[in-house]
């Protein structure tokens, strides 16, 4: 599990924590049904919502399937709010083809 350090870091990991646990709930999982669907804890899924952790980008595509999403989209909006310098490099070509 990725640890957050710094501010910037921080605040980064808690918007995209914030943008899962939505999408968590919008699915109507509690934290620990998400877990059990990721072979995870429940107190590490609490981690990554409030921003304490990231989830590593080798994990998203187990994540998009816990979470019934495209493993594509939640890549876009983990990038955007982890990495948003990269995004807009990269994102801003693809979201315009």
């Amino acid at each position: 599990m990725g640890k957050a350090t710094d501010p910037q870091t921080l605040a980064e990991a808690l918007e995209a924590g914030l943008w899962l646990q939505a999408r968590r709930r919008a699915l109507g999982l509690s934290q620990l049904d998400l877990a059990q669907r990721l072979g995870k804890t429940a107190s590490w899924v609490a981690g990554v919502e409030n921003g304490r952790a990231r989830v590593p980008p080798r994990s998203w595509r187990e994540w998009a399937a816990a979470l019934e999403i495209e493993p594509r989209i939640l890549a876009r909006e983990l990038l955007r709010r982890l990495e948003p310098e990269v995004a807009s490099l990269v994102l801003a070509r693809m979201d315009n083809a």
